[in-house]
C-alpha cells in the first residue's frame, strides 16, 4: 500500500479510503500497528486532535470484534449508545429482537435493561428453526409449544406472563410477538413508509440488542428520518456474557455428539486441518451420572424466569424433538444415494439438518451405519 506523504491527513485519509472500500485486506494494516494493538503512535495526550483520531481509528476501524465478521459494513450504524450510556425511564418503547432458542440468561438480562429503560417494552422473537452446522437443531415448532399461551396444560406458563411476572422491572411492560425474522421486520417498523402512518411523532424508542456488531443491522440509510427519536443500544464491552446459545444447544440429550480430528492436507505437506464429524448413540437415561451433567450446563444457561421443575420439562421436550428429527432424516436417507438427490426430495429444513450433520457424505454414512 502506497501513501502520498503530503502532510498528515491527506496519509489518514487514504488509509480511511483504503479500509472503507477493501475490507477483505485488513492485513495491510499489521505493518503500522504497535504492540497495544494503537494504529502509527498517535499516543501524544497533549494533542488532542491526534488523541481524538487515535480514538476514532480504534472504535469505529480497528475493533476486533467487528472485523472478525465476515459480512460487517463500514457504514456508520444508526444512533448507537452503550448501555451504561442510557438512562432509567429514558425511552417511551423499547423493542428487543431475539432468536431465543432458547431463552437464556442473556435474553433474561436483555429485556430487563430493556424494562429499566423503556415504559413498554417489546420482545420480538424468532419462530423459525435454528439449524446451524455441528449444532443440535432447535425447530421453530418446538419453541412455539413452549412460548404461546396455549401450550400443554402444566406444561410451562407462557413468556409473556412469565416476563411480566418474574422480572421485577417488568412487571406489566412486556409484550411477546412472534416474528419469522425478527431483525429486519423491526427494521422495517422504523423505515419511514411504515413510520409515517403508524409511528407517534412524540415518543422516543429504541432497539435493544447484545453485541456491537448486532447492531450492523441498523444503518442510517433508511432510518435517517427518525433523527433522534430512536436509538440502538448494545451492551457495553466490559460486561460480562452471560451465556451462550451455542453452548445451550449443545448440552442437549440427543445423545449426538462432534468429534474433531487433526488431519493432514494432502496437497501442503505437513500442513494440517481440524476435521469434524458426527456420532450418534442413545440419548442419556434420566438420572444417570452423564444425563445430570448435562442437564446441569443446560440449566445454567437458561433463563431464571423458568423454576427447576419446568428447566427439566424444557429439556427433555426440546432434547427429544431435536434427535426425533434428526433420526427422521437419516431414515430418508436410507434411500437417498446422492445429494443431488436429497435437494429434489428433502424439504429446506432437511437439507439443513444434513448440513448440521457434517453435509451429505458424512451423513449419508451415518444412515448406513443405523439402518445396516
Amino acid at each position: 500500500m502506497e501513501l502520498k506523504l503530503t502532510g498528515f491527513f491527506a496519509p489518514l485519509n487514504q488509509v480511511l479510503n483504503a479500509i472503507r472500500f477493501e475490507v477483505g485486506h485488513i492485513d495491510l494494516l499489521e505493518p503500522f500497528l504497535e504492540s497495544d494493538g494503537q494504529i502509527f503512535s498517535l499516543n501524544n495526550q497533549n494533542i488532542p486532535t491526534t488523541y481524538d483520531i487515535e480514538s476514532l481509528l480504534e472504535r469505529k476501524i480497528l475493533n476486533k470484534l467487528i472485523l472478525n465478521k465476515a459480512n460487517f459494513s463500514l457504514l456508520e450504524m444508526y444512533n448507537l449508545k452503550k448501555y451504561s450510556e442510557t438512562e432509567i425511564g429514558e425511552f417511551d418503547i423499547g423493542v428487543v429482537p431475539m432468536s431465543a432458542k432458547p431463552f437464556t440468561v442473556g435474553h433474561e438480562s436483555l429485556v430487563k435493561t430493556a424494562c429499566q429503560r423503556c415504559k413498554e417494552v417489546y420482545v420480538v422473537i424468532s419462530i423459525m428453526s435454528r439449524i446451524r452446522s455441528y449444532e443440535n437443531p432447535i425447530t421453530g415448532e418446538a419453541m412455539e409449544r413452549i412460548y404461546f399461551e396455549d401450550n400443554p396444560s402444566g406444561f410451562v406458563p407462557s413468556l409473556e406472563k412469565l416476563l411480566n411476572s418474574k422480572i421485577p422491572e417488568c412487571q406489566g411492560k412486556v409484550k411477546v410477538i412472534y416474528s419469522e425474522h425478527p431483525i429486519f421486520d423491526v427494521k422495517k417498523i422504523f423505515e419511514e413508509d411504515f413510520a409515517y402512518e403508524n409511528i407517534e411523532k412524540d415518543k422516543k424508542y429504541c432497539i435493544f440488542v447484545g453485541d456491537i456488531e448486532d447492531a450492523k443491522f441498523y444503518s442510517p440509510e433508511k432510518l435517517s428520518h427518525m433523527e433522534d427519536r430512536l436509538n440502538v443500544v448494545y451492551r457495553d464491552s466490559d460486561e460480562e456474557r452471560l451465556s451462550s446459545g451455542t453452548k445451550t444447544r449443545s448440552s442437549l440429550n440427543t445423545g449426538r455428539a462432534t468429534i474433531e480430528r487433526e488431519i493432514p492436507i494432502k496437497s501442503k505437506p505437513g500442513k494440517t486441518k481440524i476435521d469434524k464429524f458426527v456420532v450418534l448413540s442413545e440419548p442419556y437415561q434420566e438420572g444417570s451420572d452423564m444425563y445430570n451433567q448435562y442437564f446441569e450446563e443446560f440449566a445454567r444457561n437458561l433463563s431464571n424466569i423458568y423454576d427447576m421443575k419446568q428447566k427439566r420439562r424444557i429439556y427433555d421436550y426440546i432434547s427429544g424433538i431435536s434427535r426425533s428429527i434428526i433420526d427422521s432424516v437419516l431414515s430418508k436417507l436410507k434411500d437417498v444415494s446422492s445429494n443431488k438427490e436429497a435437494e429434489d426430495v428433502l424439504s429446506k429444513e432437511e437439507l439443513k439438518i444434513i448440513t448440521s450433520l457434517g453435509g451429505f457424505r458424512k451423513a449419508k454414512q451415518m444412515s448406513l451405519d443405523m439402518f445396516s
